[in-house]
């Protein structure tokens, strides 16, 4: 037998058994204790593919008959760099023919050097992530492990998410559940289940979205007034600057200070989730569902504000109300800012208001109920017009035509690719939910 990293030498051809093609190996990609990645060229197209060759490790025949049922069944979605054909195994393990890469891992995406600045962007990306999660159990697999490393993030390309590792995903037919989404009961195979995977996906969440102020605060191995944030010794606390009347013989940091900042724009909802605590009965990993995600990243994009001079500020929902307007100045450059205007929506807790900056998104789970399905379905999306930058426009970008009244109160349908001009008054209905754009109130009122 030859050694781990003998297995495979550059020019040396390989055939694919399933599909009787023949690729030819190129330079050594990636490397980890289960498998290498190579390029690769297929023979008599020149195109290019990646061949990853799992080691002998005492499960390959294990390993060698789950690459083949993935082979049989669909892949998910095409968000998944699924297996193309594999190799005959033998006493140098066996290799599996994949799509290129693309992107950088997710770990390296939230915690490393790749790390986005922008909040919007890192909650787009945790959206990509709760989508590949959905799509994958929706399609009865799940995972062994989750690390982060596999997925990878094209940031070349609107930061879409695609699973990578071919080599830890599972079957789950004998996994019962009482809903797509819902909660699961704890039967397994190889030690995998739905609920495992969930608690994997929402700290992956948690760590990408929270900024570095909530990580401190929530994740410090001594938090000023943690967990006893809503209390009136904690608000007190944060009033004046001085943790010692908690006990804790310090002052709260500025990075804490910010973060608390940040934690009281939060709802409920908000904060449970990024605590880990359960959203229902039952654990956390339990209850704490897709579903849950999708509803609460989609609003909390929504408190993500673009001011003037185009830096993020997150508000909360009361922001447009009056007496609690947007801030006069920008708090990052100081410039003062134009008055913006608000979309009331019409939802089952009461109204909520979304500013209307350049690059807001209605997604489908926040114009319907209870939706299982292609929840985080873009609907609507604000749009400049080119050349004209200061003029916004609400556009369809559903497959639907959505009904709407304009600003002189004529009933309008708005067809999918078509706009609408953000103007007072006027509401826009997405399966039915009202959606109406309030009179744009100046900063600091």
């Amino acid at each position: 037998m030859r050694r781990n990293d003998e297995v495979l030498q550059q020019d040396q051809q390989v055939r694919f058994e399933d599909v009787n093609l023949h690729a030819v190996i190129g330079k050594e990609l990636a490397r980890t204790k289960r498998y290498v990645d190579y390029e690769a060229t297929l023979l008599g197209s020149n195109k290019k593919r990646e061949v990853r060759w799992f080691f002998p490790d005492g499960g390959q025949d294990s390993q060698y008959k789950r690459i083949h049922v993935m082979l049989e069944k669909r892949s998910p979605s095409d968000h998944f760099r699924w297996p193309l054909a594999t190799t005959c195994a033998d006493t140098n393990g066996f290799g599996v023919l994949l799509y290129r890469r693309k992107g950088a891992a997710l770990a390296d995406v939230a915690l490393g050097p790749q790390r986005p600045e922008s909040l919007r962007t890192r909650i787009d990306i945790a959206l990509e992530i709760v989508s590949r999660f959905s799509e994958l159990h929706g399609s009865r697999w799940a995972l062994e492990g989750f690390d982060g490393h596999e997925l990878t993030v094209d940031i070349k390309n609107s930061w879409r998410a695609i699973f990578d590792d071919c080599g830890s995903v599972v079957r789950q037919d004998a996994v019962e559940d009482s809903e797509r989404f819902g909660r699961v009961r704890s039967e397994t195979i190889g030690g995998t289940s739905f609920a495992s995977d969930r608690s994997a996906m929402s700290q992956a969440i948690r760590t990408l979205t929270m900024s570095q102020a909530i990580r401190t605060l929530i994740f410090s191995s001594y938090p000023p007034y943690w967990p006893t944030i809503d209390s009136p010794d904690a608000k007190a606390a944060r009033t004046s600057g001085d943790a010692s009347r908690l006990g804790h013989e310090r002052y709260i940091t500025p990075v804490e200070e910010e973060g608390l900042r940040h934690w009281d724009l939060l709802s409920q909802e908000e904060t449970a989730l990024f605590e880990g605590k359960a959203v229902g009965s039952g654990s956390a990993a339990e209850m704490t569902t897709e579903r849950d995600w999708e509803s609460m990243l989609a609003w909390l994009r929504s408190k993500v504000l673009l001011t003037t001079c185009k830096h993020e500020l997150l508000i909360d929902d009361k922001t447009f109300v009056k007496g609690t307007g947007m801030p006069e100045f920008c708090p990052v450059c100081k410039e003062r800012q134009r008055a913006i205007s608000s979309l009331s929506v019409s939802t089952p807790s009461g109204q909520r208001h979304i500013p209307v900056t350049d690059g807001m998104r209605i997604y489908r789970c926040m114009c319907k109920h209870n939706v299982t399905e292609n929840g985080l379905d873009p609907v609507l999306v604000v749009v400049s017009k080119p050349g004209h930058e200061k003029a916004l426009w609400i556009k369809n970008v559903s497959k639907d035509t959505i009904k709407a009244v304009d600003s002189q109160g004529k009933n309008r349908s708005v067809e999918p690719g078509g706009r609408i001009p953000i103007k007072p008054d006027v509401t826009i209905s997405p399966f039915d939910v009202d959606m109406r754009i309030e009179k744009a109130a100046p900063p600091g009122f």
